[in-house]
């Protein structure tokens, strides 16, 4: 119910603004009130949801922006911006175990294959509770890859921890071009 009210699907909104519109314009022209009053009061709901979802943030919301920040400051080389975004306890499976490795890591890492660009080509996020899973596959530029481009697969698990949001694990995931073997053989370890 949640998702419905603060980050209403553009559909309903469309249906409520320009239903309420049409039942006004239909109460107008045969000149009956109780019509017009019907179709202004869908179409301010429909006007009140989309200020409502357009202002108010949901964590999945807030998880999906900083995850494309990460990503943003990874493509970028912003390695301090990317500091700030981590937890000090974030862990990459199997490799990191903290924020200080993965930074590293990450430098190591983009210099060693090359990373020339990385953009997200899709995001599926899902809240169970107090935990927020995010799939994401990362278009990207590697001279590795001779220039040709690559797509991976991650899953960030973020989790709140009563002072907001915090990415608890990164876990690279079977991918149709790179395995997960594939991805955790060229990360460069601490």
């Amino acid at each position: 119910m949640q998702d419905l009210l603060f980050d209403t699907p553009w559909w309903l909104l469309a249906l409520l603004l320009g239903g309420g519109a049409y039942i006004w314009y239909t109460g107008n022209a045969r000149s009956e009130k109780s019509w017009k009053i019907a179709g202004i009061i869908i179409a301010l709901a429909g006007l009140t949801l989309a200020l409502t979802s357009w202002f108010v943030e949901t964590d999945k919301e807030f998880v999906e922006h900083r995850t494309r920040e990460m990503v943003a400051d990874i493509n970028r080389r912003d390695w301090a911006a990317l500091e700030k975004l981590l937890d000090a306890h974030t862990s990459l499976e199997g490799v990191y175990t903290n924020r200080d490795q993965i930074i590293e890591g990450a430098k190591k890492t983009a210099d060693v294959i090359g990373l020339s660009s990385a953009s997200i080509t899709s995001m599926e996020v899902k809240q169970t509770d107090t935990l927020i899973t995010v799939d994401l596959s990362i278009l990207s530029n590697q001279d590795i890859t001779m220039g040709r481009p690559t797509i991976t697969s991650w899953r960030f698990d973020w989790q709140n921890t009563g002072t907001g949001w915090k990415l608890q694990r990164i876990e690279p995931l079977e991918g149709n071009q790179v395995t997960k073997d594939e991805l955790l053989k060229h990360l460069e370890r601490p």
